[in-house]
């Protein structure tokens, strides 16, 4: 199973017709909405219509909305027409969808996400509260289900070298649910107890055998948003994993809860524009003029942060233009002088690299060397013009991107192939493809 943001399918029509075959008076009116191009103008013009597929059947859908049916400016955003189809209920399926808006929440800087229904006792199970009883846009009472959104700090444990007992091995079968089998070792923290009174429970990796003990790193923290257990990832030699590796080998179990995977890898963050992006090239631009002088044909802001309005990671791109490689010599000495030192093309041609230290005045960037004709510069140029005249591409880019964040939040490699695609079709269209 998977999830799919409906208004980027390239089957619409056919998600449309799943939309429709819900047994649901809210679904119904949803249908209608989509089929008539209404949903944003009554949501907002961000809204999201998130739908968990499996292969071409709709499993569940919800919105992910600036507003929903309580009108209140001040709350927002909101999960809205939240449905499962019956043959696949029972198993909380939705709560992945959940999970998913609170990820979207998260990335997008929210503190709070909120639920506008008239169920009792069935959003507690996905980590909501409720809040108080509002009036909807028809008059009627609706109660306000409410989650805060969090970040946990596991700096004392990740890194940590922990030993313990494994009470279900690899190939046992769940205690209490025998169909269940376990693709991997699973156990506790000898002498460490959790928030749930018990030992502190462990999915550990690295060995394709039933363990009976274990030593090794903590690498990562799955961190239940339902529940009040997390679950310590072990590596027994202590190597990194990847987050998809973890999430696939546990999704056994922890596709019946929410959560969130926490590593000591950094987070990939996503952030709405910011204004003062402009300014901190300005600031690194002058720095470098003042070295380069006449060695530089112009300096270009280039990168996601150089479109107003685009979402971004908070990563200044820039460009250094010259003439050709017989100065670069030259070039290279001056970026020495003032703290930067050269990395090759890190496999790109006509991109130089360049990386720094103790540069605390000045934004996080990413300096590049390209000759004016250098074929990647050219890319670079051709998609920040098209992007900024383009506020359409801008939007769906920028939903791209949060996605990206969203699903591989701790995985850069995974977030950059979420967003490929994108571009490349944007180079096909700019006659600029590599």
């Amino acid at each position: 199973m998977n999830i799919i943001d409906f208004f980027s399918a390239d089957d619409k029509d056919h998600w449309l017709s799943e939309i429709q075959k819900s047994d649901w008076g809210a679904g119904k009116y949803l249908y209608e909405l989509l089929r008539d191009q209404k949903l944003k103008e009554l949501c907002g013009e961000w809204t999201r219509v998130l739908l968990l597929v499996d292969d071409e059947s709709l499993v569940s859908f919800c919105t992910y909305a600036e507003q929903d049916d309580v009108r209140e400016p001040s709350l927002t955003p909101w999960a809205g027409f939240v449905y499962t189809f019956p043959e696949y209920r029972g198993k909380r399926r939705i709560g992945k969808l959940l999970e998913y808006v609170y990820m979207l929440a998260k990335n997008d800087g929210f503190k709070h996400i909120y639920i506008s229904t008239g169920e009792t006792g069935l959003y507690e199970k996905y980590g909501y509260q409720f809040w108080k009883i509002m009036k909807d846009i028809h008059g009627n009472e609706s109660r306000v289900y409410k989650t805060d959104i969090v970040t946990m700090d596991y700096k004392d444990v990740l890194g940590t070298t922990v030993s313990g007992t494994i009470d279900r091995p690899l190939g046992s079968a769940h205690p209490r649910h025998p169909e269940m089998i376990y693709p991997i070792n699973y156990g506790y923290v000898d002498g460490v107890f959790a928030g749930d009174g018990a030992e502190q429970d462990v999915y550990v990796f690295g060995t394709d055998r039933p363990l009976e003990k274990y030593t090794g790193k903590v690498v990562a923290v799955y961190h239940r948003l339902n529940d009040n257990e997390d679950k310590w990832i072990v590596s027994l030699n202590g190597e990194t994993i990847g987050a998809e590796d973890i999430l696939d080998a546990i999704s056994f179990q922890e596709q019946y809860y929410m959560g969130e995977l926490y590593m000591k890898t950094k987070h990939v963050a996503v952030l709405p524009y910011d204004k003062q992006w402009e300014q901190d090239y300005l600031q690194i631009k002058e720095e470098l003029q003042s070295a380069l002088g006449n060695l530089v044909m112009r300096i270009e802001h280039v990168g996601s942060t150089s479109v107003e309005g685009l979402s971004a990671k908070p990563v200044i791109d820039i460009d250094v233009v010259i003439k050709d490689y017989s100065i670069f010599d030259d070039v290279v000495t001056a970026l020495e002088s003032i703290g930067y030192r050269h990395e090759g093309n890190l496999g790109i041609e006509g991109r130089e690299a360049f990386k720094y230290d103790d540069k605390a005045h000045l934004q996080k960037h990413h300096l590049y060397v390209c000759p004016q004709d250098s074929a990647e510069l050219k890319r670079h140029l051709a998609f920040r013009d098209h992007l900024r005249s383009n506020p359409e591409a801008v939007r769906e880019y920028s939903r791209v991107k949060e996605e990206g964040a969203a699903l591989y939040p701790y995985d850069i490699d995974k977030y950059i192939e979420h967003k490929s695609p994108f571009i490349e079709k944007i180079y096909k269209e700019l006659g600029v493809a590599k």
